[in-house]
């Protein structure tokens, strides 16, 4: 067995989520410099009381292997005196080099070890050039090495300096301290945590994990991410979390209209608690504090309060108007009046949503705040697109209810009122409308990577392949890596022509099976992602019918593997609709029907997110609280009815 003890290195992300780069260069030989950031950094230590213990080449070799790491890319400083036998030893194994100073008394080969043998013929030399002190630094990636002549740290003189671009899923290796020490900076996923790294690990290895970071330690977040860290101390210290233990965190991935928004959710239990556990789960202390924020911004997006508890930086009592608006205005950096404005409220709950100026936003942001009965807070909770986040094109409000007088008549619809004497009534249907006068009807799809088909299925003799439905699954898990690099949502991937196609054969195959007898009676219409599956919709392609106009299919494949998921036929829906009979009107029944809601029409400016063009635009909203009633040609209030 060997023992090997890792430590994370303590490095950091500045105020705006720059990475504070370490430097593993030897300080008295400044000699190699990574460029760009990196996600993890750690060094590797062999035992200092076990003198059998040391970096052989077995462990190395086997821990390479299961990294799959192979081709590796190793850069070696070789002197003069050794550049010969080493490009001997190189073209004897046909191992590929190429020297980056070939003109120099100190050379940096790069050398390039394609399979595993190649590493078993180069260990013993490399290994032999580290306890010397020379440089040797090995990477997952080709053409990351450049040489530069950077200031020497002590000498002040310029030196020749490795310098190390890291790229995406990359990760580099470099001995030091007489070959006794193993320093590694990475940008892949399997190094973030201790508990991943640890898995990579040969199964003769016995890893033990060194944090010097003794705040984090005593509240429970030992051996996390750097942001992670960096996120929970934020909390911490904000909120005077000292009687607390973190319980749970993890990170989140939303859109919110054409962008991809991370969250980092965190549970703290008070100290001498424990949660408890129950057959469907488990239930969280009385105490309990709930937490959200945004990674980049900081800005708190919930904070609930599971029984009374005092925190800093919350107001005691938050009744009072002038104290609620403005701790809301530094928990959400949002301005009262400019950027939220009231909707509703009540003595201990109160609803904003988010505005431009005093104008609504539509989608738009949600702050719901509620107190308890003495004025403490019980929760804040924000969703949606925060303001400051999305364009606004500012305009002057034109629209008026007579430029949009026959597009007002076409929305006033008929519903069900079957109270005595009555059938139904009418009303005017909320509807958004562009300063040119035209309806805006914003689709789930505008939001989501899709493709329109509209492709007949057709088909003769049997499926080509009987598809067994499988179980929901959840999407993949939301890495601080995620957060670092910004990974789109997966729902804005682009839908390639080849899934396309693929799609079309299971989707005929299970219509084929579960409609048989419809062959040319359904059209794909749409395919688009809903992380993690590929949505199908199909309508009938010749209807004759209502219900056959109306009636939507839609099917759940697995994005990567297309398994079928799930099929929902909306079918029965729109029959029971079908069996209520609408009024059958005359012209001049419409036309009194309509002047009898004009006067209580309502025409509000407000943005709209138009997808097209990705920034909110001013449209106004055709709406009315009140009802005609046929039966007694009057008009009343919706909510009475």
């Amino acid at each position: 067995m060997l023992q090997l003890t890792f430590e994370y290195m303590p490095y950091h992300y500045d105020d705006d989520l720059q990475l504070i780069l370490n430097d593993f260069s030897d300080p008295d030989n400044l000699r190699f410099v990574i460029e760009q950031d990196y996600m993890s950094a750690f060094s590797i230590f062999t035992n200092p009381d076990d003198e059998s213990s040391s970096f052989e080449s077995s462990f190395l070799e086997q821990w390479f292997h299961r990294l799959q790491a192979f081709p590796l890319f190793v850069c070696v400083e070789v002197n003069r005196y050794d550049e010969e036998e080493f490009e001997a030893l190189c073209r004897f194994c046909s191992i590929t080099y190429n020297d980056l100073t070939p003109l120099a008394d100190k050379h940096f080969i790069v050398v390039e070890l394609q399979h595993v043998t190649d590493f078993q013929h180069l260990y013993s030399y490399l290994h032999s050039h580290v306890s010397w002190n020379d440089l040797v630094i090995w990477s997952t990636k080709p053409n990351v090495f450049r040489i530069e002549y950077r200031t020497h740290y002590y000498s002040g003189r310029p030196e020749k300096t490795v310098i190390v671009s890291m790229q995406e899923n990359m990760s580099i290796f470099a001995f030091s301290y007489d070959a006794d020490v193993v320093n590694v900076v990475s940008n892949q996923p399997f190094f973030e945590t201790a508990d991943r790294l640890f898995q990579t690990l040969p199964d003769f290895v016995i890893p033990t994990l060194v944090d010097d970071t003794e705040d984090i330690q005593k509240k429970g977040v030992n051996g996390l991410h750097a942001l992670t860290k960096q996120l929970t101390e934020y909390m911490l210290e904000k909120y005077r979390l000292t009687n607390y233990i973190l319980h749970e965190s993890y990170y989140d991935r939303h859109k919110l209209n054409d962008q991809t928004v991370y969250s980092f959710e965190t549970f703290w239990i008070p100290s001498g608690t424990s949660i408890i556990e129950e057959e469907d789960g488990v239930m969280l202390p009385k105490g309990t504090v709930q937490i959200t924020i945004e990674p980049v911004t900081k800005r708190t997006t919930t904070l609930s309060l599971h029984g009374p508890t005092y925190l800093h930086s919350v107001p005691d009592d938050l009744r009072d108007p002038t104290t609620r608006i403005a701790w809301l205005e530094s928990e959400t950096d949002m301005i009262h009046g400019t950027h939220f404005m009231l909707e509703e409220e009540n003595d201990t709950f109160f609803s904003y949503v988010s505005c431009h100026e005093g104008i609504r936003l539509s989608p738009g942001c949600f702050i719901h705040l509620t107190l308890t009965e003495n004025g403490q807070l019980d929760e804040l909770f924000l969703y949606g697109p925060h303001p400051l986040d999305h364009r606004v094109n500012q305009e002057p409000f034109t629209l008026t209810l007579e430029d949009i007088d026959s597009l007002a008549k076409q929305q006033i619809k008929w519903f069900s009122y079957t109270k005595p004497g009555h059938q139904y009534a009418h009303t005017v249907v909320e509807t958004i409308v562009t300063q040119e006068g035209s309806s805006l009807v914003p689709s789930k799809l505008d939001f989501t990577s899709s493709i329109e088909v509209n492709d007949v299925l057709s088909w003769t003799g049997l499926p080509s392949k009987m598809h067994e439905r499988y179980p929901y699954q959840s999407g993949e898990t939301v890495t601080a890596n995620d957060v670092i690099t910004q990974t789109e949502h997966p729902d804005f991937r682009p839908i390639q022509q080849e899934t396309v196609n693929a799609c079309r054969i299971v989707i005929k195959d299970i219509i084929q099976s579960e409609y048989p007898a419809d062959s040319g009676q359904w059209m794909i219409r749409h395919i688009y992602r809903q992380h993690p599956y590929l949505a199908v919709t199909l309508s009938r392609a010749h209807p004759t019918s209502y219900v056959d106009q109306h009636r939507r299919v839609t099917i759940f494949l697995d994005e990567k593997t297309l398994h079928w998921i799930s099929l929902t036929d909306d079918q029965e829906l729109h029959t029971v609709f079908d069996s209520v009979s609408a009024p059958e009107l005359e012209d001049e029944q419409q036309d009194i029907i309509f002047n009898a809601l004009r006067p209580y029409l309502l025409l509000t400016p407000r943005y709209v997110f138009a997808a097209s063009k990705g920034q909110y635009v001013l449209c106004g909203l055709l709406d009315s609280n009140h009802a005609y009633l046929p039966a007694t040609n009057e008009v009343v209030l919706l909510r009475n009815l």
